[in-house]
This record gives C-alpha cells, sequence and structure tokens, in this order.
C-alpha cells in the first residue's frame, strides 16, 4: 500500500514539474509592417534622441538592435545626413502575478479532487523596436518581444543574452530578411 502511495506521489510531482516548465513559454514576439513600404531601399537609420540618459538595458538592447540592422546592410547615419528610417527602443519590466493550482491531500489523508491555490509573481520583460519615416513620423515596422522572468537579479551577461535574444527574434520576422 505504501508503495503504491509513494509511485502516485512521484507521478503527481513528475506532472506537475512537466507542466509548470511546459508553462514557461520563453519569448513571444508580434510584429506589424507597412505593406506599401519599400524595406529593399533602406540603407540607413538612426537612433530617436532622447532627453533621459539611457538605462543599462536599453544600451544593451541597442547594441543588440544595431548588430540585428547592420545584418540587414543598415548603416547608422551620426554625422547629420537624413536617414531612411528613425529608429525608436523601449525596454520596460511589468511585474505580473499568476494563480497555480496545485494538488493536495484530501480529507483525511485520501486523494481527492483537493487542490491549494497560491500566487507566483514573476516579471515580463518587453523589448519593443518602431522604425519610422522621419519626414512623417509614420510608423513603418513594429516588434514587441516578451519575456518571462522570475524575479530577482540577473547578471550583466544573462541580461546582454536576454537582449541578444530578443532582438534576434524580432528580426527573424523583419519584411527584408531573406
Amino acid at each position: 500500500m505504501t508503495r503504491r502511495w509513494l509511485e502516485r506521489v512521484w507521478a503527481l510531482c513528475l506532472l506537475a514539474g512537466i507542466g509548470v516548465l511546459s508553462g514557461c513559454s520563453g519569448v513571444e514576439v508580434r510584429t506589424d509592417y507597412d505593406v506599401n513600404f519599400d524595406f529593399a531601399a533602406v540603407k540607413s537609420y538612426q537612433w530617436e534622441a532622447s532627453d533621459a540618459a539611457l538605462s543599462l538595458d536599453l544600451q544593451r538592447f541597442r547594441a543588440a538592435v544595431a548588430a540585428q540592422l547592420a545584418k540587414q546592410s543598415y548603416q547608422n547615419v551620426t554625422d547629420g545626413a537624413a536617414p531612411d528610417l528613425r529608429v525608436r527602443l523601449q525596454v520596460t519590466t511589468e511585474p505580473r502575478q499568476e494563480v497555480r493550482q496545485m494538488p493536495a491531500m484530501g480529507w483525511r489523508g485520501f486523494w481527492g479532487g483537493d487542490t491549494e491555490l497560491y500566487l507566483h509573481d514573476y516579471e515580463l520583460l518587453w523589448y519593443v523596436v518602431e522604425m519610422f519615416r522621419p519626414d512623417d513620423d509614420r510608423v513603418v515596422w513594429f516588434g514587441a518581444a516578451a519575456l518571462r522572468k522570475e524575479p530577482g537579479d540577473l547578471t550583466p551577461a544573462e541580461k546582454v543574452e536576454l537582449a541578444n535574444e530578443a532582438a534576434g527574434l524580432l528580426f527573424e520576422k523583419f519584411p527584408s530578411a531573406p
């Protein structure tokens, strides 16, 4: 009897672990673009000017996006020449909670339909890129990547890795990509 009980507990723990791991879906990417805009004609870009100092996360994301734009053969214009596109970036962290349900011991120690509910805290990191025409500020490409992260400190190297992953996934869906 105890062996069966242990096997059931082990099986439920294994299933719960698989369910938790499958719930961590990684990165969700959304993009949209103007189908009438000729991305093949774009050769240069310029970062959107900001009065605020760039955060470290934004600097990391900017470097990752610059690498992706270089793969598209886009040149960053810094000498005052007119760019083909302006690029605006945003990195935000959004605290979230979800209700999780776990099986619990039933009344008098029997396995029943009892469950326990608890709140789980996590953060959603948003990496957003907007590209727009400099003459009329019309957005021609938009991309947002949301990464789920557990609360806590990440190392700078892990933050660089997240920014690179987000930028890479965003530009997989870029219109001029082969």
